[in-house]
């Protein structure tokens, strides 16, 4: 059973918010209004103040912004400067990775809606965002210059998690095993600088002892990165790859592969692990009775401690 309202929100004020606190109330919200929570209307300026008393970022879902600031999704702060609010685009083919996105990973800090879909050079796409919130206000001071311009700073290194690289691969990365070539992976940079691809490069090297090369785009000037090591990317980075976005990935080696020990099987039970020990499952009613037994996939023993 639900709490109401008034008691719910009575809790914020004696401790931190658990994340389905933030969902029941929420959904609370937007059912007593009829029509959704609207920007600055009274029950959405509760919510707000809400996750700015109470709530912060998990661990899971601070690299995981990341790994998606680096791939496609965009920052923008408000007119005071002191909030800001995450974007993403994408194609309509990865409508599954995008619910994953706002019912899963971040429905905190999303009103509970389905993604706007967007016609985009007569390609439809799906747009999502979060609310605008100061929570993110730190990351665009993080991730972009005085210009408004996104740059990586020389410290990217001590953040890129493999739940990052997941993210970020999922975002805007795939297969780099074209022909003559090993299998290997591609994350493309085409949104940032020459001097912050190679922070990039020299921060995966240094954190992962990966063989990183640079590739330029014929006729632009754009860079993308290519990691040779198929293998050891698969193993540490392949549990926290969203089981939608795995056929980004090259193919499994044979089994009989004299190149490395990421057979067809291994590569099967590594790549998506994470989600298939969490039993994974997308929630295509936007929560719902799901609510009233929750199941927080962010909590796995021996994978990442969350609050």
């Amino acid at each position: 059973m639900q709490l109401s309202l008034s008691l719910q929100y009575n809790s914020f004020k004696q401790a931190n918010l658990k994340r389905t606190d933030v969902i029941l109330l929420q959904l609370e919200l937007a059912h007593q209004t009829g029509t959704g929570l609207k920007p600055n209307s009274k029950n959405y300026n509760m919510l707000v103040k809400a996750l700015q008393e109470k709530c912060s970022l998990t661990p899971f879902q601070f690299y995981a912004i990341v790994g998606l600031l680096l791939s496609d999704a965009s920052l923008s702060l408000n007119a005071s400067k002191k909030a800001g609010r995450i974007k993403l685009q994408q194609t309509i083919r990865h409508n599954v990775f995008i619910e994953h996105l706002i019912n899963e990973l971040l429905p905190e800090w999303c009103l509970l809606t389905t993604a706007k879909i967007v016609c985009i050079s007569r390609c439809d796409m799906l747009s999502f965002q979060t609310m605008t919130l100061p929570v993110f206000a730190s990351l665009f001071a993080f991730l972009y210059n005085k210009t408004n311009t996104k740059i990586v700073p020389g410290n990217i290194e001590r953040y890129l998690h493999p739940i990052t690289l997941a993210y970020w691969f999922c975002g805007d990365g795939g297969k780099a095993d074209y022909k003559g070539h090993s299998k290997a992976i591609g994350l493309y940079t085409q949104g940032f600088d020459h001097e912050s691809v190679k922070n990039l490069q020299e921060a995966l090297i240094n954190r992962y002892g990966w063989t990183v090369t640079l590739v330029a785009d014929k006729g632009k000037n754009q860079w993308w990165i290519r990691i040779k090591d198929f293998d050891s990317f698969i193993t540490k980075v392949g549990p926290y790859i969203h089981p939608s976005m795995l056929y980004k990935l090259p193919t499994a080696r044979s089994n009989k592969s004299r190149y490395g020990k990421m057979s067809a099987i291994i590569y099967n039970q590594v790549c998506g692990s994470f989600f298939q020990l969490c039993k994974y499952n997308v929630n295509k009613a936007l929560l719902g009775e799901a609510l009233k037994k929750p199941v927080d996939f962010l909590k796995c023993p021996g994978l990442i401690t969350c609050k």
